[in-house]
């Protein structure tokens, strides 16, 4: 076969068919990966801070493999944020806290391995699209141990995406989202934790465990009355 019609690299990667990680979610994120996709494949129509001064004036764009990385990042980004705040990772239906992704989750879903998740994200954050916050807390011994590290969307990658204006309209209504979210984990979690707080009252008063804590209040209402002496 001749070498003119051989295309891709060793690797495997063929510039003119860039395997971007993609998800389907709702409307506006498949928007905001198909516009990332749209970059990946011609660079000069979005995300110009991608583009450094040196390569503007060499009229140079970036490696379509880096391109193809950064462009998977950033799609799976835009698939595990929460966007009421613009963090990486969700909030856990159970507990009510936020769990974090870390780079071994991105790699697992994108494919990619970790080096190049590593370079796709220095350049993230090179350009100002993410921002990320080291973490690091003591153990029982005293040890510092590093913890995921907190990383969050700038709101400048949807300006340069041209898709600002429907990014607001739809934070505000992940915002609405989560704080009704949050309200129904908090108000499930005070009940079930007064449950079990009057169900160990129970037991140390004798009573029979009750079914939730209103038959308990009845019992123990029944318990307090002062008893008749004739």
């Amino acid at each position: 076969m001749s070498s003119a019609t051989i295309s891709g690299n060793r690797c495997g990667h063929d510039k003119n068919d860039l395997k971007v990680f993609r998800e389907h979610r709702n409307g506006f994120i498949n928007e905001t990966q198909k516009t990332i996709r749209l970059w990946a494949s011609n660079p000069f129509r979005y995300l110009r801070s991608a583009r450094t001064q040196r390569l503007q004036k060499a009229k140079r764009q970036v490696r379509s493999e880096r391109r193809e990385a950064v462009a998977s990042v950033l799609c799976y980004m835009m698939s595990y944020s929460n966007f009421a705040t613009l963090h990486l990772g969700v909030v856990d239906e159970g507990t009510g806290k936020f769990v974090r992704f870390g780079c071994q989750h991105m790699a697992d879903k994108t494919g990619l391995s970790l080096s190049r998740i590593w370079q796709a994200l220095s350049d993230i954050r090179k350009w100002g699209y993410a921002n990320t916050i080291r973490k690091s807390e003591r153990d029982t011994e005293g040890e510092l141990v590093h913890t995921v590290a907190v990383r969050s969307i700038s709101v400048k990658l949807f300006h340069e995406l041209g898709l600002f204006t429907k990014f607001q309209k739809f934070q505000e209504k992940a915002r609405k989202k989560l704080k009704k979210k949050l309200n129904a984990i908090q108000n499930r979690i005070s009940r079930e934790t007064f449950t079990s707080y009057m169900r160990d009252i129970a037991a140390a008063e004798g009573l029979d465990s009750p079914d939730d804590h209103r038959n308990y209040l009845k019992q123990l209402a029944q318990s307090l009355k002062p008893q008749c002496t004739n």
